[in-house]
């Protein structure tokens, strides 16, 4: 890809795909914990949506601070900090590993705008940009194929301890990776801080004026309920719907991967000289059609092809509403737009999360089926009357 050959996003790239890939050791380990626990397929729901929480909270509030501070240096501090908290939630007793969980995603909420924030920094804002965060998303679906299940193979044989351990020492890499990037923060600094709520308004002023920005940010958050509410059920769906065991939660994880990874080959053919609503309408009915056969399905090999398509679609969705939120968002605000957007995608998915640990699965297959149509159509509407933003709103 085009980005790669770019050494410092090479570098920020590849200590993000090996931070993510011990992420996802857990992602498949933490609940299965929980429910061996309690047994309660309503408690895993909601520690999931425990998870997502601090989004809601401390995300708008983190966009700020990201603006006003080196998002190198954000990004260095955020690793070290996560890195040694997994360590002490390794050798702590459950209530320590609980709240390490909320505190782990309390930071990532500076940790991820920032990463996005700085992207356009390193490659610019022309076809460099789309390419690096089609990699960003081809890597994220090489992790979701491998991590669930190698996660799940791990845990079995080592136990969530050493799954701690590991997720711990790929935080320390990708800190190496960050210190080792040749870009520095150039002669654009913070203005002179304002009082936090004159500086937050303003992010969200730019997010209720570009057309662009503020449908995405709506739809995109409808996409993460319905993602939001799969989560919910997942697990206990595939293990006693399908009779799957944990291994079929891996499996239909990786297939999930394989979508995003095919989802990724496909981005820059599909979205180019399409304006982005058209990408992302397209998107929503496929994930709709994924989501409707992953939850109808009879048995664990027509769930995992359903699995697959829902990863293409969202594949598809996030690089370009990323790309899009990147691009319409001038420098000074990045960080705050790209925050509001993840906490209003977060709220929803803690809502579907929610949502999903209570219902009937063919109820909730056929409730994100209609959900994702009628957004897609609602999207569709909204984009014959999007107007492009002024050069004074766009990126230098």
């Amino acid at each position: 890809m085009l980005a790669l050959r770019n050494r410092d996003f090479r570098l920020l790239w590849s200590g993000q795909l090996l931070s993510a890939l011990g992420d996802w050791f857990l992602v498949l380990a933490i609940p299965i914990h929980v429910y061996r626990i309690t047994g309660s397929a309503a408690a895993t729901g909601l520690m999931y949506a425990a998870t997502n929480v601090p989004a809601v909270v401390v995300g708008p509030f983190a966009g700020l601070f990201v603006d006003r501070h080196d998002r190198r240096v954000t990004l260095a501090v955020t690793d070290a900090v996560r890195g040694a908290l997994l360590v002490a939630m390794a050798f702590g007793a459950t209530p320590v590993l609980v709240a390490g969980v909320v505190l782990e995603r309390v930071l990532a909420q500076a940790h991820d705008p920032a990463s996005a924030a700085l992207v356009p920094n390193i490659v610019g804002t022309a076809d460099e940009l789309a390419s690096a965060n089609a990699a960003s998303s081809a890597s994220g679906a090489v992790v979701r194929l491998i991590g669930a299940p190698l996660g799940g193979v791990l845990f079995v044989a080592l136990g969530l301890r050493a799954l701690l351990l590991l997720d711990a020492g790929s935080f320390f890499i990708s800190l190496g990776a960050v210190v080792s990037l040749h870009w520095r923060a150039g002669d654009h600094r913070p203005t002179a801080p304002r009082p936090i709520w004159d500086d937050l308004r303003e992010g969200l002023r730019h997010v209720r004026r570009t057309p662009l920005v503020r449908w995405i940010t709506v739809w995109m958050a409808a996409f993460l309920f319905c993602n939001g509410a799969v989560s919910g059920l997942l697990v206990p769906y595939v293990v006693h719907d399908l009779r799957a065991g944990a291994a079929g939660v891996g499996f239909i994880l990786s297939a999930l991967g394989a979508g995003y990874l095919a989802g990724a080959a496909l981005c820059r053919r599909v979205t180019r000289g399409r304006p982005p609503a058209d990408a992302i309408v397209g998107a929503l009915m496929v994930i709709a059609f994924g989501f409707v056969v992953l939850f109808s399905a009879p048995t664990l090999p027509v769930a995992l092809a359903g699995a697959f398509f829902s990863g293409v679609g969202g594949s598809v969705a996030l690089v370009t509403a990323t790309t899009t939120l990147q691009r319409e968002t001038r420098e000074a605000l990045r960080g705050r737009v790209v925050a509001a957007a993840l906490a209003a995608q977060q709220a929803a998915q803690v809502a579907g999360t929610v949502i999903g640990a209570l219902l009937l699965r063919r109820a909730l297959a056929w409730a994100v089926g209609v959900a994702m149509v009628a957004a897609a159509a609602r999207l569709d509407a909204a984009g014959r009357a999007f107007t492009t933003s002024t050069p004074s709103d766009r990126v230098s």
